[in-house]
């Protein structure tokens, strides 16, 4: 094995996590080889010094929301001066936005103002549908108020005793 398969062949196999076959070879190779018996103390070392360690207690929940709740404060009264460049482009942004709403709304009082009377005197006439549709019943429908078009295109139902007549 190369240094470091044998460096995390040797950590499963302190953890007992190493497979047999592999296992008997790693013994093989402890007891032929100094270095590796001396990484097997020290990685032993480690592991006992980690759990001689006492865990730190969490502290309570009431003072870690009072430091959350504390932050929050702190941060809201920080004031972030505002540089010239930024008002300016504050007054811009709400300048061109009112621009564009004021044109919008010229936009929709100019359609509602010419919409459906312009729409229905330059509207061409549908008279029949041509469908690829097999056995379809076509139906158009001429809306005077509004001006629209509506064609319905009707499948016959599977089974339909009239289908084709």
């Amino acid at each position: 094995m190369k240094g470091s398969r044998k460096q995390k062949a040797l950590s499963q196999y302190i953890d007992g996590e190493l497979r047999d076959s592999k296992s008997g070879r790693l013994s093989a190779d402890l007891e032929s080889d100094a270095s590796l018996r001396d990484l097997k103390a020290e990685y032993s070392a480690i592991g006992d010094q980690l759990r001689d360690l006492e865990p730190s207690e969490a502290p309570p929940v009431e003072k870690m929301w009072s430091d959350i709740r504390r932050e929050i404060r702190r941060g809201t009264r920080q004031e972030i001066e505002p540089s010239a460049f930024g008002v300016r482009l504050r007054w811009a942004g709400g300048t061109v936005a009112t621009a564009l709403v004021l044109m919008m709304a010229w936009v929709v009082m100019q359609s509602s103002f010419f919409g459906s009377e312009a729409y229905a005197a330059s509207a061409a006439e549908v008279e029949w549908v041509e469908t690829e549709v097999p056995n379809a019943s076509t139906m158009v429908y001429c809306d005077d108020d509004t001006g629209m078009t509506v064609i319905w295109i009707l499948e016959p139902e599977e089974g339909d005793a009239n289908a084709g007549s």
